[in-house]
């Protein structure tokens, strides 16, 4: 009788049945994970912060485990995907609270669901069509293969135990709305009993909430870890293709690179010449150079989706000459947009400072610029019939820039930043908005975790006698009424925690 790793290996379904007793292991596994998801994200107050960098380095080991208890260790290589998952985690751990601590538990969920699979023998590589193919199974896996599990559990339980143990939850169920009303009705009889009931349900707290929630999140991880106990090895499967021949993408080419030519004369005519030409009648340079950014930046993400589709997709990525020589001369009209929006938000920068925002602006441009060279190297190779897989160099990039992105995302950098132009020029105008109302992505609005950076500036000998920027970031300091640490560790980060430390310092 062959065992279950041999199965696996020739590409044949494995069931819970198949895997014997390692069902018990994997359980444990699932039901350890979703009290830990519980603990971690369950409560009021509780922010992805320390808590998803407690979860994501959780997940993993859950991970290693459980391929190791499944046998079905095919690709080592695989668990390389793990460094940028544990970057992830280690900065929601650092960096103060944004959209991004939440956006890289998905991220992390992303990844670890690939390195799971490229473990165990999946071999289509990462960022396709059938990655997203992928990621969408198993994300329906964790609701599809917990119905196997539990018929797999019900043959080691006793019938006769089970059909007893259904009753008296079927009954403890029904009891619950008449012990309710008959509970309230007692506490407003008694105001003794009353206060030891109230006394009660403030002990409880959120154990009610936290057993929801492990119990749900177990139902979820158990059929998450379950595909892969009966997942059909993903080998060979083709990737998504539209035959359409070279005339319909040849022409749509053809057009659209015409008017980016258009375009890009427009650029290198008036914006890159600082205004050297005459410009049309009620346009004035400083507004035409600062606008407009946004829009490019979005063109500049259409034309990488059309170079996409066209060295992917479209005739299964085969590309003739003619075609290739289009697609290298949007490769460098994309270029140009690029340019165009590096110049326009460095201009906007000089002008109005830096925000978040436009950190993040800045890097999302220099992700596109080394994307447009590793595009441009593989058509150039294309041309001599060679190349590589530049979907998979893109997508490593395009991590790497997320890992990146995390960090000049922060308002710490952008406050940072803003507090060297200070230095540098001396311009009391960087900080002239700050105040109770200032918004969040406001130029000169100080953030909380910048408190130690505002404190230092206002202890700089060079600053004793420049009274209006001491009022102005007093001014700031006094509207931080954010407590100095969080209430609970799952909300800690590391620049909350010396922002703290350094406005406890100051009130001393």
């Amino acid at each position: 009788m062959e065992n279950t790793s041999s199965l696996a290996a020739q590409g044949h379904p494995q069931s819970y049945a198949d895997s014997g007793g390692k069902r018990l292991r994997l359980s444990g596994l699932a039901l350890a994970l979703a009290a830990l998801y519980s603990l971690c994200f369950t409560g009021e107050d509780i922010f992805a912060s320390l808590s998803s960098t407690v979860f994501i380095f959780s997940a993993m080991g859950v991970a290693v485990l459980a391929l190791k208890i499944l046998n079905v260790e095919r690709c080592k290589e695989g668990y390389l995907w793990f460094f940028p998952i544990g970057a992830l985690g280690l900065l929601n751990a650092i960096l103060p609270l944004s959209a991004f601590n939440y956006l890289n538990i998905i991220a992390a969920y992303c990844m670890l669901t690939y390195a799971m699979h490229r473990v165990s023998g999946y071999k289509d590589r990462p960022f396709s069509l059938n990655y997203i193919y992928l990621l969408l199974s198993s994300l329906f896996s964790m609701f599809s293969h917990l119905v196997p599990f539990v018929k797999s559990f019900s043959g080691d339980i006793d019938k006769k135990r089970m059909k007893s143990v259904g009753q008296a939850l079927l009954a403890a169920l029904i009891s619950i709305p008449f012990l309710i009303v008959i509970c309230s009705l007692l506490a407003s009889a008694d105001p003794i009993f009353s206060y030891y009931i109230e006394e009660i349900l403030d002990n409880v707290g959120d154990i009610p909430a936290h057993i929801a929630v492990t119990i749900l999140f177990f139902v979820l991880f158990m059929g998450f870890l379950g595909h892969f106990t009966s997942k059909k090895t993903q080998e060979g499967k083709k990737p998504l293709v539209f035959s359409i021949g070279s005339v319909m993408p040849g022409t749509f080419l053809v057009l659209l690179n015409l008017l980016f030519a258009m375009f890009c004369l427009i650029q290198v005519a008036f914006l890159f010449t600082g205004g050297y030409w005459k410009l049309p009648d009620g346009i004035i340079y400083a507004n035409y150079a600062r606008e407009g950014f946004f829009q490019l930046v979005f063109v500049s993400v259409i034309n990488f989706g059309v170079l996409i589709l066209c060295l992917t997709v479209i005739n299964g990525g085969q590309t003739g000459k003619a075609m290739t020589l289009l697609l290298i001369l949007l490769s460098f009209f994309t270029g140009i947009l690029i340019a165009s929006s590096f110049y326009r938000i460095s201009l906007y920068i000089s002008a109005y400072r830096f925000t978040p925002l436009r950190l993040l602006v800045v890097t999302f441009l220099a992700m596109e610029t080394v994307l447009v060279g590793i595009t441009l190297c593989y058509l150039l190779m294309v041309l001599k019939h060679k190349g590589f897989d530049f979907i998979h160099a893109g997508g490593k990039v395009v991590v790497l820039f997320y890992i990146i992105a995390n960090i000049t995302g922060a308002g710490t950098i952008s406050d940072r930043l803003n507090i060297q132009a200070y230095k540098s020029s001396g311009d009391i105008g960087i900080f002239s908005g700050i105040g109770s109302n200032s918004m969040p992505f406001d130029t000169t609005s100080l953030s909380y975790e910048s408190a130690d950076a505002i404190i230092k500036l206002l202890n700089d000998p060079a600053n004793a006698n420049n009274e209006e920027l001491k009022r102005l970031l007093n001014n700031r300091l006094d509207n931080f009424t954010m407590k100095y640490s969080p209430e609970n560790w799952q909300s800690w980060s590391l620049t909350t925690h010396l922002a703290g430390n350094a406005l406890r310092d100051r009130d001393r």
